[in-house]
């Protein structure tokens, strides 16, 4: 993701309210990553599909976000705050709907993709607006409260499925996120400012393909491991970890490589910061916990 570049601070009270809006927008999307978890034995059942099968509904959505948030860096980039937002929000929104009138199973995998895409691009920006508008000396405040929540939205996901399959069917998971998804992206667009202005940056499109396969063969062979039918795969969960943390260690290098002479994929200079460094660190434990 590449730096922000500068621009007018707005109003502190505007600040707020533009961070309210995008965190809780944040905990809403992420909140679905894990919702599906107590679902499965009765999709199982429904759909007639093995544990295996319904568990990529959950390994689906893990990789899509894999995949999409490298290149969110340059998306976010050349378009405006508000657009980004929308278009987010539109395709979570589309996601879930699409899931809860589901009729078959590959729909709603298609669906759960959907929804991660969305997803992918509401967290960047909540960051990039984040390292933006909050003063130096205040971020590491900011990042904590903001890094909490994030981390807590995927811990909710099981409780609230767990609530909502007492009350009624696993496409009440879905129906009950759509009027408040549909809710904040109302109130987002209205009230939502734009933070700088679009820029025409380049993109390097051989680090697209080294991301896409790099962060995805990782989070495949990592969700991999331990799995029951592991040993009869045809590539050892292991060897894709592997060959993922090469991929990702290539792209490591040209997006610092890019960094002396062009405009990288993956701006890692934000890892100089010291408080975006340990913030980004809890949130991977917290998410590896889950």
């Amino acid at each position: 993701m590449s730096a922000p570049h500068e621009t007018p601070s707005p109003a502190p009270a505007r600040v707020t309210a533009v961070l309210r809006i995008l965190v809780l927008s944040t905990f809403v999307v992420l909140l679905n990553e894990t919702i599906m978890v107590n679902a499965i034995p009765r999709l199982m059942r429904d759909f007639e599909v093995t544990a295996a099968a319904a568990g990529w509904l959950s390994t689906a959505f893990m990789l899509t976000m894999a995949i999409v948030i490298p290149v969110t860096g340059w998306f976010l980039q050349r378009v405006t705050t508000r657009t980004a937002f929308g278009l987010a929000m539109a395709l979570f929104l589309a996601g879930t709907t699409l899931a809860a009138a589901a009729p078959a199973f590959p729909v709603l995998l298609a669906a759960r993709v959907i929804q991660a895409s969305g997803t992918a691009v509401m967290m960047p920006l909540l960051m990039t607006t984040l390292m933006t508008l909050v003063p130096p000396h205040d971020r590491g405040r900011v990042m904590g409260n903001v890094t909490l929540v994030i981390s807590v939205a995927p811990a909710f996901g099981p409780a609230v499925s767990g609530v909502l399959l007492q009350l009624g069917s696993w496409r009440l998971l879905f129906l009950a996120v759509i009027p408040i998804a549909g809710a904040m992206a109302i109130f987002g667009r209205r009230e939502l400012v734009n933070i700088g202005a679009p820029q025409a940056v380049p993109i390097d499109w051989m680090s697209v393909p080294l991301a896409a396969a790099g962060f995805g063969a990782l989070v495949y062979g990592l969700s991999g491991l331990g799995a029951e039918n592991a040993g009869r795969a045809p590539v050892p969960p292991p060897a894709i970890t592997l060959a993922g943390a090469v991929l990702v260690g290539l792209f490591v290098w040209r997006q610092l490589a890019l960094q002396r002479s062009s405009a990288p994929l993956l701006d890692l200079r934000a890892l100089t910061f010291r408080h975006f460094s340990v913030a980004l660190g809890l949130m991977c434990l917290s998410f590896m916990a889950l």
